[in-house]
Formats: structure tokens, C-alpha cells, sequence
């Protein structure tokens, strides 16, 4: 499962731009969900790993690193 969300995060961020409509908020939903029903924790390299595979899904870097990884993690820590 956790495989299929991370390839789906990927591709939704490929084919879709971060500053449009409810990109972030969505994004962050799906990988909120990934870490509660994936059993991911949130201040591990696993969590690590799969935020920077999203964050290279990016198209346009148009969000810092580490304020990506901040928003992201809000609703799990």
C-alpha cells in the first residue's frame, strides 16, 4: 500500500502545480493518510526518504525544501 500512495504522490505532484488551487492541502492529506495507515513515523528516514521522492516530484521549486517537509509533517507530529 504504502508503494501505490508514494507513486501516486509522485505523479500528482508531476502532473499538477504546487501553487495551484488545493494542490498543497491534498497532497498533504494523502501522505497524512500514508503515515497513519502506512505506519510511517514521522521523524524517521523512511519518512524522510519518501518526502524527498515526492519533493523531486516537483516540477517547479517553487517551495524550500524544508519548508515542504515542515508543511507536510504539520498534521502527523
Amino acid at each position: 500500500m504504502k508503494e501505490k500512495l508514494v507513486t501516486y504522490l509522485q505523479e500528482f505532484i508531476a502532473e499538477n502545480n504546487w501553487d495551484e488551487n488545493n494542490v498543497p492541502e491534498q497532497t498533504r492529506a494523502i501522505f497524512t493518510t500514508l503515515c497513519f495507515a502506512g505506519g510511517v513515523d514521522p521523524d524517521t528516514k523512511e519518512a524522510d526518504y519518501i518526502l524527498q521522492m515526492i519533493y523531486q516530484s516537483v516540477t517547479e521549486k517553487i517551495i524550500p525544501y524544508e519548508a515542504f517537509q515542515n508543511f507536510m509533517l504539520e498534521l502527523v507530529v
